[in-house]
């Protein structure tokens, strides 16, 4: 199932766009979903809900899962193939975990958000335990935490809410935004996903 999220302003053009290419469309979705791709690892009841969101550490040894249980669980991945997978579960988020981010620069450091909490917390993915929090730039839930790309400004991270709000942060000098755009003063509202460009 895909889920696509459209102002009501441009449905009426990709309704037009669906009713022309219709058979093209549906034999794209079919031809892509027979693909079989080769699967590394596998693990069942992996949470006790769904999972909302996953990010691999930068160095790829470390993957992170969030879920509607409102736990944040990590797996070691360096040898995926072996019987025993270390995990660890983190707990402190008071509602679903919707988004998470590795710090680009230090796999240690795992940011999250969620529902409820209307804060980015910041983990140590060694002990497990809360290291900070990134406050007063969102009040509602956290829809995405995005990095920056551009090497030059490589510790700024971006996040957006279902309040509107877009907060750019320096996470390693402040716990607070240095910089928030309103995008209800626009006239647009919630704010799903993010991304910087270079």
């Amino acid at each position: 199932m895909v889920l696509v999220s459209i102002k009501k302003k441009k449905t009426s053009i990709l309704k037009k766009f669906i009713n022309r290419n219709q058979t093209t469309a549906h034999t794209a979705i079919q031809s892509s979903s027979s693909a079989s791709l080769p699967l590394s690892f596998e693990k069942q009841m992996h949470h006790q809900g769904s999972i909302y969101c996953i990010d691999w550490s930068s160095k790829g040894k470390l993957l992170a899962t969030g879920s509607n249980d409102k736990l944040i669980k990590i797996i070691v991945t360096s040898d995926l193939s072996s019987k025993e997978v270390l995990e660890m579960q983190i707990a402190g988020h008071k509602g679903t975990v919707r988004t998470l981010l590795f710090d680009p620069q230090d796999e240690h450091t795992l940011l999250s958000g969620g529902t409820v909490d209307n804060n980015i917390m910041l983990w140590d993915t060694e002990e497990g335990k809360q290291k900070s929090l990134l406050v007063n730039g969102h009040n509602d839930d956290i829809h995405s935490i995005k990095p920056c790309v551009d090497s030059k400004h490589n510790e700024l991270i971006a996040s957006c809410s279902k309040d509107g709000n877009v907060c750019i942060w320096d996470f390693n000098r402040n716990n607070k935004p240095i910089r928030v755009i309103n995008t209800n003063e626009r006239g647009y509202g919630c704010v799903n996903d993010i991304t910087f460009t270079s």
